[in-house]
């Protein structure tokens, strides 16, 4: 997978354990994930309804104070997808995520962008544009 975003940021492989993208701006304090979770992984135990709860359930309890806006339906990649913000405290520090979930034949994912929720609003486009920009790329050939 592939996601662009301005030279200002850089990989951060300690922000989330199991991302496969991970990036920061910590001069900016903003950042962003990417979880990718395979189908066969999961056993067809989720369709994507059910995966988009499980994510915001998933965010939400390890929130405080936590609060949720609708979900809006968009296109990443040529896909349907998911898209909502969220909102709450971790260690006392109010923090806001845009959340957005996609699937593809082969995985859910997951692209957060989080920042202190007082800097969230002059962020949120940058965010928008750095999710839009999510491509999951061909698996490579394999030799025979």
């Amino acid at each position: 997978m592939q996601i662009i975003a301005p030279t200002s940021w850089s990989e951060n492989a300690s922000l989330h354990p199991d991302a496969s993208i991970a990036l920061s701006n910590n001069f900016a304090d903003k950042h962003l994930l990417i979880l990718a979770d395979s189908k066969e992984e999961l056993d067809g135990s989720f369709d994507y309804p059910q995966y988009v709860d499980f994510v915001e359930s998933n965010l939400f309890s390890e929130l405080t104070d936590a609060s949720v806006s609708k979900h809006v339906q968009l296109t990443i990649d040529g896909r349907l997808s998911t898209q909502f913000t969220m909102q709450g405290k971790v260690d006392g520090q109010s923090i806001s995520y845009l959340v957005t979930v996609t699937e593809s034949p082969t995985h859910f994912y997951q692209i957060m962008c989080l920042t202190q929720t007082r800097k969230f609003d002059r962020l949120h486009d940058e965010f928008k544009q750095i999710t839009a920009s999510f491509h999951e790329m061909p698996a490579p050939a394999t030799r025979k």
